[in-house]
């Protein structure tokens, strides 16, 4: 009996560390800054396009190089917990307004922002291209989902306001970046800020990360989640499961456009219109692509997607 009893400790205990880590490695992987995260910025020549983008031609690296050729300006801020935070400006002679735009999670917005990023400056809009926390030029060494991110996007707002005093701010975000500019809609954002393009954007951080450790990993929410999520809480100094795109939203006054691809196999369709649902104090207002993927709307229907945008100005009181 007490070798029974042994064993099954051990047992218990051999499982309890293949657990944690597991646990580890799902932290490793979904918060924390890959040494080798570079910036794109000063390192373009040796960035390598994923293959899906080929199907699209020359769009996105033409994109690319034409944010580049605009030689944006660099500049810095420091986040609310002291971290320098960076984004590239492209400045419009004459501007009807800025687009704040933030990217995606391990991404960078000289990808996320190639294939609208010139229709937008050339439609009369400065372009500022912000680097996440832990991404890119910006400090940090944890990515938060939009729990701090959030928070960063109120201080560039902030900034636009105080360089540009009376030019209207558009938020704009895809993927991460895109619950990133929701979440922050609750904030007290300045009187500028007019309105806000989600572009596939997820629930809640604990809705994408559950998502993405059954589909991905095929590893159940319990216990793996939450062991997750006690680790996140141990390091990183975060709750994954504190921020909410629908409480959020609830406190909303902003109008919104959503996009989202039907195709979408990352953050589920359904995602944008449960977010749709919880905006029951502000205008709100759907684009979305029959046959897009993640991120992938602007390139499966340009068309469709630039007259969503500019008719969403118009509500935003961006004239034409």
């Amino acid at each position: 009996m007490k070798s029974f009893i042994a064993v099954l400790f051990l047992v218990v205990l051999l499982l309890a560390a293949l657990l944690v880590i597991i646990a580890a490695s799902i932290f490793r992987y979904a918060v924390v800054r890959r040494k080798k995260d570079v910036s794109v910025w000063k390192n373009y020549d040796s960035y390598k396009l994923k293959t899906k983008f080929e199907k699209y031609g020359s769009l996105i690296p033409d994109g690319m190089e034409w944010i580049r050729s605009m030689e944006p300006e660099e500049v810095f801020i420091n986040s609310f917990d002291d971290m320098k935070l960076a984004a590239h400006i492209i400045e419009h002679p004459s501007p009807r307004g800025i687009f704040l735009m933030c990217h995606g999670f391990r991404s960078n917005p000289l990808l996320d922002f190639a294939g609208g990023g010139r229709k937008l400056y050339d439609s009369g809009f400065t372009l500022v291209l912000i680097d996440q926390r832990a991404h890119g030029d910006s400090d940090g060494k944890y990515i938060t989902y939009g729990v701090r991110e959030r928070l960063d996007v109120k201080s560039w707002c902030g900034y636009l306001e105080r360089r540009y005093s009376g030019l209207p701010i558009v938020l704009y975000g895809i993927s991460m970046g895109a619950s990133t500019v929701l979440m922050a809609s609750s904030s007290r954002l300045p009187e500028c800020v007019c309105g806000i393009i989600a572009d596939c954007g997820y629930t809640s951080p604990e809705d994408i990360c559950v998502k993405v450790l059954k589909e991905r990993f095929h590893l159940p929410k319990f216990p793996v989640y939450y062991l997750c999520r006690l680790l996140v809480r141990m390091f990183a100094g975060f709750d994954l499961g504190r921020a909410k795109v629908s409480d959020a939203l609830r406190e909303n006054r902003l109008p919104v456009l959503f996009v989202h691809g039907k195709e979408d196999a990352f953050v589920p369709y359904d995602m944008s219109i449960d977010n749709m649902k919880s905006c029951s104090a502000c205008e709100s207002f759907l684009f979305s692509s029959e046959t897009a993927g993640h991120g992938l709307s602007y390139l499966e229907d340009t068309d469709g997607y630039n007259k969503a945008v500019e008719d969403f100005l118009e509500v935003c009181g961006i004239k034409r």
